[in-house]
Formats: structure tokens, C-alpha cells, sequence
């Protein structure tokens, strides 16, 4: 818990914040909204009576206000059923008073159809989606998930948008997360390395980014146009979908205090699960249009479906390398005489199966340790705490507080893994360290978790190497000093 209450405050609100209900669009283009059965409009911004020059539009059929290519488009994407799937360019169009082509883009939410209508911009880079997407793809071929591709990554997306500074940013298990990549111009101030808390992008935002894979603030200091409804709506709009959606006001707040007039994201998603995002900053107002969003969002899935590959891999890796080592164990238990000396050197082998910073096994009433572990009366009370705390063979628990007493050293372990085996316990600790430094940005220090609340367990959650850090970080902030949240993306 933080201790500033202003602070917490702050956040919490933020968390509670509903932004799929946020009733209003930005104001570069117009929305629409209508019941797929009656194909009556039950929705508009605001700004659509001055594209189509009427006093209003709620209730008018959509073919009163769309040209028959258009409608003709949606009717067909509405014949393919993909409910609650994120908005998808469609055709451009003749659309307003004076016909001037847009970019229509839709999703079906229901009963509902949800269109937005973009004026076609001259920024857009020439060539197809799929030509562009593929291109993009085959820049990366060959290449491993390591940094080498996370950096190509990067650079890819810059080259296409245009940005001042494209980062890839990955979740940790605890949802803070990190920037791992970065291509940005010269002139800028490095993130690569910064981390974030998990509360600067809270559960509610890391839901949408779920649902809509690109998210586009073209300008941060815009107005927010709202949004009017029917009256045979039952309740607000859900416009998690909507690209125009209206970002909060405490996002755009922390991009303004960044010096950011313009921001994009493209989640990458592996096997449902959010596992980051190319986020992407401008220091001028900046469009992208959406035959470029088309090309992100396909290139974004060709990246993720490298990374659910990399780590379908490298499980497989991990489970093979446990299985030998307890081949090998269970060869060398196999009638000799003294069983303790050969678990005296297997539990200082063990983190060869399970990556972490020390192991203990309590036989015959003594400890046999490797790696870096607590003191013996730190391990008992690990031990008093798995006992009560099993579920079935097994306790863990990345909280330092739920079984360390307060009057022990604060580096003395924080994550702890027990195993109950016959007659014996194994315990799998992760331990706190200054060695790891690690540059965090957002808010002012006194926000920063502590060896004493929350730090990775790396038996549980997987090698070391793999989550930056395997003890809790020695945490240095860096960036603007605010009370909002979402700084990334």
C-alpha cells in the first residue's frame, strides 16, 4: 500500500475508472451507431450533423445517411457474424454533404453496429495492407525472439508511422512491466530499461487492450465530442471497440506531462494473455490512418504469434531439463548407502531445473542448502508458514510479509516455494538484492514496492533471465512525478 492517501486516492479512482463507457469520441472523426435489424441509427457523436449537414440524425435508417457501397459493405460484414471483435477497416466511402472519401471502419457489438468515418489522410503510406504487413513480417525472418527481434520490431513500426519514439514493452507476472526495445530519434532521452508499475496501466486498461489491439491518440489536446443516444438505449454505450473512443482524462494528463502530443499502442497477445505492447510517442500531433492501423494490426499478430512459439519452445526446454535432472537424481539415489550426501549435492544442483536464487531441504532435521538462502531460523519460518498454508503437496507465495517476521533482515529471502515429500520439505526461496538495479519510471519514490511487499518468485514464475530480475529490485525512478496512471501507452 502507498503511503502518500492523496496518492492512493488518486489511484484508486483511476482503477474504478470506467473508460468503455467514456460517452464521447475524439474528435477526428464521427460515429455512428445502429440497430443491425432495424438499420435505425441509435447512436451519434455530436460532430456528425455537420458532416451530413442535419439537425439530427437519431432514428433516420443508416442508407438515409451512407451511400449504397457503404451500406453495402456493412451489410456484409454484419452477414459474417464476428460480434465483439475490435473495429476493422471496411471500404472508403463518399460520405457528408460534400462527398469527401472516408475511411469507414465497423464492428458488430450485438445488435449493434458500430461506424466510424475518418477523413482519408494524405500522411498514409502508399501500398496495400497486406502487401505492407508482409513486408514488415518478412524483415523479421530468421530471426529469434531475443533482443535482436524485439529491436527489429521496434524499428519496423517507426519506419511505417513515423513516430519520435517506438518502444516494445513487456508485462511481468505481477503486471508492472518493462521496455525492452526501443528506436527513437536522437534528440530524446533513452526508456530503454525504465519500468513501470503494474497501477500506470490498471486492469481495466490492460482489459481493452485485450479487446482493441491499436489504440490511436492522434492529439492529446483535443476536445472530446460527445456522444448522443436514443432513448430505446437501455444504458450507456459500451465503446470498447470504437477506435475513436475517448481516452481518460488522467491519460491524457500524464502524456502532456510527458512532453507527448500524439501516442499509439499495438498489443501483442499470446494465447489470450496480454504479454505487451508496441507503444509509440510523438511529440506533434500525428494521424494514422486506418489502412496503416490495417498493417499494424496484422504485423502486431505475426509478432505474437513468434513469441507464443518462442515460449511454447522454451517450455518444453524447461520441462526436458527437469525431467533429466530427476533422471538422473533418481539414478543416483538408487542404492546408495548415504542418501544425504547425494541430496546434499542434488539440492545444490537443483536450480539447474528450477532457476532461482537459493533451494534448502530440511533431512533428518538439518537444512542442506545451494545458492543464496536465508538464515536457518529465516527457513523455519518458511517452514511454520508452509505447514499451514499447504494446498495438498504444495505452498508458494511471492509475499514476504505472509510468512517472513518483521523483525528479520529485509534481504533474508522474499518468495518462497515449499514442497512437502516424505519424511522431508523442500524450499525454493528468491532473495532480495542490490546488485540488481533497475531504472523505473512514473511516479516519485516513495510509490516503489520494497524487498518487504512484493518481488518475483522465480521457481514459480520461471528462469531468472527470462523476467529481467530474480530478486526484488534495488528500485530507481526516473520520469515525470504525477499522480495519474496509463504512462505508456
Amino acid at each position: 500500500m502507498i503511503q502518500d492517501p492523496i496518492l492512493q486516492r488518486a489511484l484508486d479512482e483511476c482503477m474504478r475508472e470506467p473508460i468503455h463507457l467514456s460517452g464521447a469520441i475524439q474528435p477526428h472523426g464521427v460515429l455512428l451507431v445502429y440497430e443491425r435489424h432495424s438499420s435505425r441509427i441509435v447512436a451519434a457523436s455530436q460532430n456528425a450533423t455537420s458532416l451530413f449537414a442535419m439537425d439530427r440524425l437519431i432514428d433516420l435508417p443508416v442508407s438515409d445517411v451512407l451511400d449504397p457501397a457503404a451500406v453495402a459493405a456493412l451489410d456484409a460484414m454484419v452477414l459474417r457474424g464476428e460480434t465483439r471483435s475490435s473495429s476493422q477497416f471496411i471500404a472508403q466511402a463518399n460520405v457528408g454533404e460534400w462527398g469527401s472519401v472516408h475511411d469507414v471502419s465497423a464492428h458488430l457489438a450485438g445488435t449493434l453496429v458500430h461506424v466510424e468515418l475518418e477523413p482519408v489522410s494524405t500522411q498514409a503510406a502508399g501500398g496495400s495492407s497486406a502487401s505492407g504487413a508482409h513486408a514488415m513480417a518478412a524483415a523479421l525472418e530468421g530471426m529469434s525472439a531475443g533482443h535482436d527481434f524485439f529491436q527489429a520490431v521496434a524499428e519496423q513500426v517507426r519506419e511505417l508511422v513515423g513516430y519520435d519514439r517506438v518502444m516494445v514493452y513487456r508485462f511481468l507476472h505481477d503486471h508492472s512491466g518493462e521496455v525492452i526495445a526501443e528506436a527513437c530519434a536522437q534528440d530524446m532521452s533513452p526508456y530503454l530499461g525504465l519500468r513501470y508499475p503494474a497501477s500506470d496501466i490498471p486492469a481495466q486498461a490492460r482489459a481493452l487492450y485485450l479487446s482493441n489491439r491499436i489504440r490511436v491518440i492522434p492529439d492529446v489536446g483535443y476536445a472530446p465530442v460527445p456522444v448522443l443516444l436514443s432513448q430505446a438505449l437501455d444504458g450507456p454505450l459500451d465503446m470498447s471497440y470504437d477506435v475513436l473512443r475517448s481516452v481518460s482524462p488522467v491519460h491524457v494528463e500524464y502524456l502532456r506531462n510527458m512532453g507527448i502530443a500524439a501516442s499509439m499502442s499495438v498489443s501483442l497477445i499470446v494465447e489470450g494473455r496480454l504479454w505487451g505492447l508496441v507503444a509509440c510517442h510523438h511529440r506533434t500531433p500525428r494521424l494514422v490512418p486506418a489502412r496503416q492501423r490495417t498493417v499494424l494490426d496484422m504485423f502486431g499478430r505475426h509478432v505474437s504469434l513468434i513469441l507464443g512459439a518462442r515460449d511454447l519452445r522454451e517450455s518444453g526446454e524447461r520441462l526436458a531439463q527437469a525431467r533429466e535432472y530427476c533422471d538422473r537424481l533418481e539414478e543416483r539415489l538408487s542404492g546408495v548407502a548415504d542418501a544425504g550426501e547425494e541430496l546434499r549435492v542434488a539440492v545444490a544442483n537443483l536450480r539447474d531445473a528450477l532457476p532461482g536464487d537459493g533451494c534448502a531441504l530440511l533431512w533428518g532435521g538439518r537444512w542442506l542448502v545451494g545458492g543464496v538462502v536465508p538464515a536457518p531460523e529465516v527457513l523455519e519460518q518458511a517452514l511454520t508458514w508452509a505447514r499451514t498454508h499447504a494446498a495438498g503437496q504444495m505452498a508458494c507465495t511471492e509475499v514476504a510479509s505472509d510468512w517472513r517476521d518483521a523483525s528479520s533482515p529485509a534481504g533474508d529471502g522474499c518468495g518462497v516455494l515449499a514442497v512437502r515429500m516424505p519424511n522431508a520439505w523442500m524450499t525454493g526461496c528468491s532473495c532480495s538484492g542490490g546488485s540488481n538495479a533497475t531504472r523505473c519510471a512514473g511516479r516519485a519514490a516513495r510509490t516503489a514496492p520494497s524487498s518487504s511487499t512484493r518481488a518475483p518468485c522465480a521457481l514459480v514464475r520461471g528462469p531468472a533471465s527470462k523476467r529481467g530480475t530474480s530478486r526484488s529490485p534495488a528500485w530507481r525512478f526516473r520520469g515525470p512525478t504525477t499522480t495519474s496512471a496509463s504512462s505508456i501507452a
